[in-house]
């Protein structure tokens, strides 16, 4: 609570002052009320124009529209300030002046050789000249079912760093789990390890104040905050969700697990918290080292710190992670499906403890390729400055190759149209779509609205379950044992078109069978969710429909 108050401490005053100006503009502009009011509705007409024939999903053009009709003068105002890309641009300038100055230098796209499905290739390539993320081999990947589990492991990676430790958390909160990383951060900085961190100040606005930031400065780490929140601005819409611990451009983690408590299960404010993550290594790893210094060149400058270039392959780097010619497993089409690598760790507890995880769904299976070529991954992120949100085109394009199942984990959903509609077409052709979602929320507005989307999805074969234990914060994906996504990217508008997120393919991977398999041990412990009679719940049918239109404020 003190926090929240210190926020509020120092946001009211420059809120204070913004309107004050807007009192003092509209005084002196009152004898022209008349006039300008002509001239904003002639611009409210345009923008409707605008909106209507720009590109960009429906309902959020639908819920802009409705605003500027009712009232078209403030409708017209809010969709200036806060309604359209435009407000990014200062972020844009950030970004540019690093793409411009080649710091760090791009990473080289398209020269790992693929052998896999044409079509899969195709959205593979697509990825790669998107994003401009490049496609690796998978050296060695590990999954985490659970915060729980992966905490350990980071604390033990964090105890060998040798050069850098970045750091960068949508959200960092004072506990066990953040006090111990700062320790091992302090104690490797003493030893000559470059450290840096990153955190998004609206993500932590309740947990780690400027006042904390300033804690690990005067310690010696050097601390950035995206997008501090000073001042009611455009660029306030617009966060950094992603989450990466990145150990020496050798071993990255990510996953939808936060630095705080709850997320390994200390805390326990809504149940039991469900999570996952992973924890890559080897060549795949120079995207996260990548992502992580484009943001601190561009937004670490403002707070007066040098830029960093991408470092070179470490001299203990001794596999070459581009897929020479006799090395990979060649993939041939089958009926059956993908080829897949075997989990490193057999999988045990659940109805398809081992290989193959295709039993599970019925499928034959199907040989597995040598350990020593564990898939692909590609890793990238997601841009709210992007005109086509990738993300969002991704799992569209990996729906519509779907033939046997495609499976979800996401804390919360309000789907765009068109990714509701892929949903529905791939469950009308006989592909089993399920999304596990939790059982207790974290926000009880947030999960009505996500609630208002189930009834379309049931009606259209799309199947939920909701985690009765506790809290799914988990964000994943997984289609025909060929593909698995792990990242941030919550299947809702604000993650999907205005966050920034990271988000990890895996192709024909080991990790593919082990999330499949966490997948349906999860789904014993959910309840699964059943469509209502519109007919006789007639009230909650429109409450629905009006949740929805408003669903992209959230």
């Amino acid at each position: 609570m003190r926090k929240i108050l210190n926020r509020i401490l120092i946001v009211i005053p420059a809120a204070a002052l913004q309107a004050l100006w807007l009192l003092l503009l509209t005084k002196w502009l009152a004898p022209y009320s008349a006039l300008i009011a002509s001239l904003l509705s002639i611009v409210a007409v345009f923008l409707v124009l605008f909106i209507v024939i720009k590109r960009d999903e429906s309902t959020y053009k639908l819920l802009w529209l409705l605003v500027i009709l009712a009232i078209p003068l403030v409708g017209t105002l809010l969709y200036l300030c806060f309604g359209n890309k435009r407000t990014a641009k200062p972020l844009r300038r950030q970004l540019e002046s690093v793409r411009e100055s080649n710091d760090p230098q791009p990473l080289p796209i398209g020269e790992t050789p693929f052998d896999g499905e044409r079509r899969m290739e195709q959205t593979l390539r697509w990825l790669e000249e998107k994003t401009q993320y490049p496609l690796y081999r998978v050296e060695d990947v590990r999954y985490y079912p659970l915060g729980d589990d992966m905490f350990p492991d980071m604390l033990a990676d964090l105890k060998d760093a040798k050069h850098t430790i970045f750091v960068e958390y949508f959200i960092v909160e004072p506990g066990h789990m953040w006090n111990s990383i700062v320790e091992l951060l302090e104690a490797k900085l003493r030893q000559g390890v470059d450290v840096r961190v990153m955190y998004d100040d609206l993500g932590c606005f309740s947990t780690f104040d400027f006042g904390n930031a300033r804690e690990l400065q005067e310690r010696g780490i050097p601390c950035v905050p995206f997008n501090p929140l000073l001042a009611l601005k455009g660029t306030a819409n617009y966060r950094d969700h992603r989450k990466m611990l990145i150990i020496d451009n050798e071993i990255a983690y990510s996953g939808g697990v936060n630095l705080a408590d709850c997320y390994i299960n200390l805390e326990r404010r809504y149940g039991h918290w469900k999570d996952i993550g992973f924890r890559l290594t080897g060549e795949p790893v120079r995207a996260f080292t990548h992502m992580f210094l484009t943001f601190w060149n561009a937004f670490g400058r403002a707070q007066d710190y040098e830029g960093l270039p991408m470092p070179e392959v470490l001299a203990s780097k001794a596999v070459d992670a581009v897929v020479r010619p006799g090395t990979a497993t060649v993939a041939r089409p089958m009926e059956e499906g993908c080829e897949m690598a075997a989990p490193a760790t057999p999988v045990t507890g659940t109805a398809i403890a081992g290989w193959p995880a295709s039993a599970a769904v019925g499928r034959s299976p199907v040989a597995a390729p040598s350990r020593e070529t564990d898939g692909y991954v590609l890793s990238y992120y997601d841009s709210p400055l992007n005109h086509e949100a990738t993300s969002n085109r991704l799992y569209i394009d990996l729906l519509s190759q779907s033939t046997e199942y495609a499976w979800f984990f996401t804390p919360y959903l309000m789907l765009a149209d068109d990714l509701m509609d892929a949903m529905l077409a791939a469950a009308s052709r006989g592909v089993d779509v399920r999304i596990i979602m939790p059982g207790i929320p974290d926000k009880k507005l947030v999960f009505r609205m996500s609630r208002s989307f189930y009834q379309v999805l049931l009606n259209g074969g799309v199947k939920i379950y909701e985690y009765t234990p506790g809290f799914v914060h988990a964000k994943g994906s997984m289609f025909d044992d060929c593909v698995a996504t792990i990242g941030t990217v919550n299947l809702d508008y604000r993650s999907l078109f205005l966050h920034f997120e990271n988000n990890s393919l895996f192709y024909r991977s080991s990790v593919i069978s082990e999330i499949k398999a966490d997948f349906l041990a999860t789904q014993e412990k959910c309840v699964e969710i059943k469509p209502y009679d519109a007919r006789q719940y007639s009230y909650r049918w429109a409450v629905d429909g009006l949740l929805r239109i408003f669903a992209p404020l959230c």
